[in-house]
């Protein structure tokens, strides 16, 4: 547990034989019960490798649990110790506070039952950002499963939710999963909860939402109609229309109680 009342711990690589700042990353190995419970202050890792072992607990390597926290991960890798080997284990749950992730990459990872990083509704979550990072050939095992990658839920009392990443071959089954990269849930009737503007997806899959699903208290109003002053398409990281209207199983979403899957394509177009 780390209590710094609103100091900072950095986790940084090792710096060379001769006391020289260095870009190789160094090995931070995750087993059994090993966490980090980040309760007051900020805690920050910069070129670390996340090595997860197959004995490596159930839960989330990271976890922000109060208002007061701050967590700061750049030019950081996640991978497990065993080639192909299914670890229970995510990287990061934000319950309170602000999460800032760049330049993480992440191939190859098989998780059972959860997603890499989730976003709880809670009291006063800051902004939650995830800018120039790369998630590839990532799956999520299991039966329902919501988002392969990232799995957040939005009220009125979070901050923005940040994405400008690649997902690519992200994965949750497609005969009962949401969302093979992405899963959002809006559980208020609020405008610009998200921003997703810069992000591209290539080669997901789920049963609803190949790439994304969007599951809002009002829809329309969480994915407006596009226009010249609101650039939904953009803000959802939607394809062309033309790709979009002939795979109209890649962005997908629930309106209010509905559940009845319905394409975003038909909600942002007229």
């Amino acid at each position: 547990q780390i209590d710094q009342s609103g100091k900072e711990v950095k986790i940084l690589n090792s710096l060379t034989s001769t006391g020289s700042t260095s870009t190789t990353q160094s090995i931070l190995l995750i087993e059994q019960a090993g966490k980090f419970s980040v309760t007051n202050g900020t805690l920050s890792f910069d070129k670390i490798t996340f090595s997860i072992n197959t004995n490596a607990l159930e839960g989330y390597i990271i976890t922000g649990s109060t208002q007061s926290t701050k967590i700061q991960i750049d030019n950081c890798i996640m991978k497990t110790t065993t080639v192909s080997s299914t670890i229970k284990t995510g990287l990061v749950e934000v319950e309170y506070g602000i999460l800032s992730v760049t330049n993480l990459n992440i191939k190859d990872l098989i998780i059972q039952e959860r997603s890499i990083i989730k976003v709880d509704e809670g009291t006063n979550v800051g902004i939650v950002s995830i800018i120039g990072s790369t998630f590839e050939n990532i799956t999520r095992t299991g039966d329902n499963q919501k988002g392969g990658v990232l799995e957040g839920y939005l009220g009125s009392n979070n901050g923005q939710l940040r994405v400008s990443s690649t997902f690519k071959d992200c994965k949750v089954s497609n005969t009962d999963g949401y969302g093979g990269a992405i899963y959002i849930k809006i559980t208020s009737d609020l405008l610009n909860m998200f921003d997703l503007s810069g992000t591209s997806y290539s080669g997901c899959d789920a049963q609803y939402g190949k790439s994304l699903f969007i599951e809002a208290y009002n829809l329309r109003t969480a994915v407006p109609l596009h226009t010249d002053a609101s650039l939904t398409k953009t803000k959802i990281g939607a394809g062309s229309d033309e790709y979009e209207k002939v795979n109209l199983d890649n962005l997908m979403g629930y309106d209010g109680a509905d559940t009845l899957a319905i394409p975003l394509y038909y909600v942002y177009t007229d």
